[in-house]
């Protein structure tokens, strides 16, 4: 797991970058199987999701 600075601990949008890659190296390490094929796809799309639902949230507030 990447430690995260002092100096960036509230900083979401690279927090949430750290998570999908921490879940993306995550989820290369699972072994295969019928019940992980499903699983780890929506498993590192909802991680990833994050990082891109927290990027257009924060952008959304420029504009109000």
């Amino acid at each position: 797991m990447t430690e995260i600075p002092k100096s960036k601990l509230y900083d979401l949008e690279e927090r949430t970058a750290l998570l999908g890659e921490n879940i993306i190296r995550f989820a290369k390490k699972i072994p295969d199987n019928l019940v992980i094929k499903r699983i780890i796809p929506q498993l590192v799309a909802a991680a990833i999701s994050v990082g891109a639902n927290y990027c257009e949230a924060d952008d959304a507030i420029v504009f109000i």
